[in-house]
């Protein structure tokens, strides 16, 4: 037999029988952000081009003296050249990538303007500076594609009103890989207010469904995550209710896994999880290992963990 420590978690709706009936109207409250980078966001409003005016950017290259030699339409705000870019631009070269764009915000309130590259960037909302700074030359080329630094301003808008915006960026001469330029608009949250939102909808349902998990810019080829934790206050949005401990002791042929090689039964050494529950729909009760750990076994042996 195992033996193992685990937590008894009530939630705080504890007289849930049965579900909503379907239909039953239902709050989408944020919560929180789970973003890392703005720039990995869909832009929240309209984003065009303002010279033609279709959905999309418009990329002006030009000398380090401001001479603009091309220009170009783009329908994405996240663009990467690994080649192909004008003679005099990227890979040491002192020429500039501007980004132009004409938004109009969906709604009133603070938005949050960020652009990405590897360089030296300024962001301009209706002629005013509202970000600038140089971004850190990553140790991984592939980064500096999924990744690159961001900078970001924040400006206030009202519902409807329009913005013009641009993004001047100056590649580091030191950066290997792709070159890589963002743009991300997105209403400016406040954390608070969003985690207060959520708990005043929780707790005037039935039920609680909370959906949580990684940003896009958490991990990737080039680098991996420095914690844990996910993004925001996402941690403390999903954290139960009531708890309690129990120890149970389980058959320790449920973790066992046969080893050809060595003609045996084994259960390698590792952390694991069970959740218990009369039904599927029974929310009230729910079993989790947080230090269960199996040690090396083999041939019948009993294992514990504390």
């Amino acid at each position: 037999m195992i033996s193992a420590t685990f937590r008894v978690v009530r939630y705080a709706s504890s007289h849930v029988t049965d579900l909503p009936a379907a239909g039953t109207p239902a709050r989408e409250p944020t919560g929180t952000t789970s973003h890392v980078q703005v720039t990995g966001l869909e832009a929240q409003g309209s984003v065009t081009d303002p010279v033609t005016g279709e959905p999309g950017v418009r990329l002006e290259f030009s000398t380090a003296a401001g001479e603009v030699f091309a220009s170009e339409h783009r329908t994405a705000t996240a663009l990467a050249w690994w080649d192909g870019l004008p003679p005099g631009v990227g890979w040491g070269q002192s020429g500039v990538i501007t980004l132009r764009a004409a938004f109009r915000a969906a709604t009133g309130g603070p938005y949050l303007f960020a652009a990405a590259g590897v360089g030296r960037l300024t962001i301009t909302v209706n002629g005013l500076v509202a970000a600038q700074g140089e971004t850190r030359v990553p140790a991984d080329p592939v980064e500096t594609m999924t990744r690159p630094g961001e900078i970001r301003g924040e400006v206030t808008l009202a519902e409807g009103q329009a913005a013009t915006v641009s993004v001047e960026f100056r590649p580091a001469a030191a950066c290997q890989g792709p070159v890589a330029l963002r743009l991300g608009i997105t209403p400016s949250a406040d954390e608070r207010t969003l985690m207060a939102e959520a708990v005043a909808a929780a707790a005037a349902a039935d039920v609680a469904i909370v959906v949580v998990g990684s940003a896009e810019a958490s991990e990737s080829e080039g680098y991996d995550r420095d914690t844990l934790a996910l993004p925001g206050r996402q941690d403390e949005l999903a954290a139960p209710g009531e708890v309690a401990e129990v120890t149970l002791r389980v058959p320790a042929r449920v973790f066992a896994v046969f080893d050809e090689q060595a003609g045996r039964w084994s259960w390698p050494p590792g952390e694991f999880t069970v959740q218990v529950g009369r039904s599927s729909r029974d929310l009230r009760l729910s079993l989790a290992v947080r230090s269960g750990y199996i040690p090396a076994g083999h041939d019948g042996a009993t294992s514990s963990t504390s």
